[in-house]
């Protein structure tokens, strides 16, 4: 079988034991109950890496303070449509280059 008959037959059913599930949600259910048991299990998996390294591990995660020294450094630039920060060549989002 496929994700997609899968996904359809828990679709049909609402009673489906895999609604509520890492699986379910894999499969492509977006209910509130496989939303929830894979939000619980990124924060499980989370929580597991902190508590493996000691202390909260770095996030991949951009923030404010990151692009700004990137752009001290000439390695990001703003966007002149929208004002927000960006690492391409061409100085523009994708986005904000379409609508341009």
């Amino acid at each position: 079988m496929s994700k997609p008959k899968y996904l359809a037959e828990m679709l049909a059913d609402p009673a489906d034991r895999r609604h509520g599930t890492v699986t379910g949600y894999s499969y492509g259910c977006r209910c509130r109950r496989c939303r929830e048991a894979r939000a619980a299990a990124r924060r499980d998996a989370r929580d597991a890496e902190d508590e493996r390294y000691g202390q909260p591990a770095a996030r991949k995660r951009r923030t404010q303070r990151w692009y700004e020294s990137m752009a001290a450094s000439g390695k990001a630039s703003v966007c002149p449509i929208c004002g927000r920060y960006t690492l391409r060549a061409c100085g523009m989002h994708a986005r904000c280059e379409k609508e341009k």
